[in-house]
């Protein structure tokens, strides 16, 4: 959901993809929230609310239709470093570039994690990012092309066309041992690292 807090009316297309809003008769702005891989769309082909053109409801109303861009793919699969398995739950985050600001150049934008097959994808607008993958418990983490930063990362250049991105990661190492009292092994020991 892309649209601001000050909307008047929503609804949502009917199946033949028409819509009704009832307002009252004055100036507006129109936008239409594509959701998935669909961009979301403000009149007259606008990216944005504030960017978009001004329509005029009369008392006779307005018939307005719009035609939206399917988004391109950034998708990429991500294996374990050492056995080439797939690597399932891996968090995989997008970061953009940051205009306003030079003190955080790129911020994270969405993030997903990878299925079981190590497979990841994003519906996203063309445009470049970065991208960071693991962190947690389970994964080290590291940007794309086996950058320590944000700043070595990879740019990823996501065209009309769509863009692959695949990575391999390292697992986190382990502490494991067996919990036992007079010779007996325990279950349900909580253990802890601090």
């Amino acid at each position: 959901n892309q649209f601001s807090s000050d909307e008047v009316r929503r609804v949502s297309t009917r199946a033949d993809g028409s819509y009704t809003l009832r307002v009252e008769p004055g100036e507006y702005r129109i936008g239409f929230d594509g959701g998935g891989n669909l961009a979301t769309e403000y009149y007259e082909n606008s990216s944005s609310l504030n960017d978009s053109t001004p329509v005029t409801v009369t008392d006779d109303g307005l018939v307005l239709d719009a035609s939206l861009e399917v988004e391109p793919t950034l998708q990429g699969t991500v294996l374990e470093d050492e056995s080439g398995a797939p690597a399932a739950g891996v968090p995989v985050g997008v970061l953009v570039k940051n205009k306003n600001s030079d003190d955080l150049p790129w911020y994270a934008e969405t993030s997903t994690t990878t299925a079981s097959d190590g497979t990841y994808s994003f519906s996203l607008p063309a445009g470049q990012y970065k991208l960071l993958f693991g962190g947690g418990a389970e994964y080290a983490m590291e940007y794309y092309e086996d950058a320590a930063s944000v700043e070595q990362a990879a740019v990823v250049d996501l065209g009309l066309d769509g863009a692959t991105a695949n990575a391999s990661i390292a697992r986190n190492p382990s502490v494991s041992g067996v919990v036992a009292a007079g010779g007996e092994e325990l279950a349900d020991i909580q253990v802890s690292l601090a």
